[in-house]
């Protein structure tokens, strides 16, 4: 449960890559981001939940609020996909919750919790320095993260953020205040987001 006296209001933010309008709203990362957050939260037994910015109020400041909301989770799920080192916003998340975790945990790298998407663990970890957890073969989300082991895998995440808002006691920053800077949003390799099957 909730340490007494914490300020934090979210177990943990998901930050992802998200595809442009033309993609739809069907679209695979937007797919796998809404049914792996329902099946954390079937897991996550805290009195704080996850947060993804689809929850934000209409109209809301970006990126005042994100930084907010990112402030107030006491970790981060970053799910990775090809275009999530390109896009400035991803890496301005991906960046502050690096600073925040050298402020709650003294440096240990565990408040960020990659999901290997779209290329395999290992070529993640290549890039991140951190394991990420494979989920690189799944194609449909609503059916495959119901299965056995994606289920075990998710439960396990659940576990470990479980333990961390046990013990980060204290958020050590403003959060009200704090706020990340975003570049322009801009792609070295424009994406086709088609995606239909990564693996053919």
């Amino acid at each position: 449960m909730t340490p007494v006296g914490t300020t934090f209001e979210h177990a943990c933010f998901i930050s992802y890559k998200r595809p442009p309008k033309k993609a739809g709203e069907n679209h695979f990362y937007m797919e796998f981001v809404e049914t792996f957050r329902e099946r954390l939260e079937f897991y996550l037994n805290t009195s704080i939940r996850s947060y993804v910015d689809t929850q934000a109020d209409p109209g809301f400041s970006y990126p005042t609020e994100i930084s907010r909301e990112l402030c107030k989770s006491v970790c981060m799920i970053a799910i990775m996909v090809p275009e999530y080192p390109d896009s400035n916003w991803c890496r301005a998340e991906y960046e502050a919750m690096e600073k925040l975790e050298q402020l709650r945990i003294k440096g240990e790298r565990r408040l960020i919790i990659p999901i290997a998407l779209r290329r395999t663990a290992s070529e993640w970890n290549a890039v991140l320095k951190r394991k990420p957890v494979d989920f690189s073969r799944v194609s449909v989300p609503r059916t495959q993260l119901n299965n056995i082991k994606h289920s075990q895998k998710i439960q396990e995440i659940a576990d470990q953020i479980i333990k961390l808002v046990a013990e980060v006691k204290d958020p050590c920053e403003d959060c009200v205040n704090f706020q990340f800077s975003v570049g322009i949003e801009e792609l070295s390799d424009q994406p086709t987001f088609t995606d239909p099957n990564p693996f053919s």
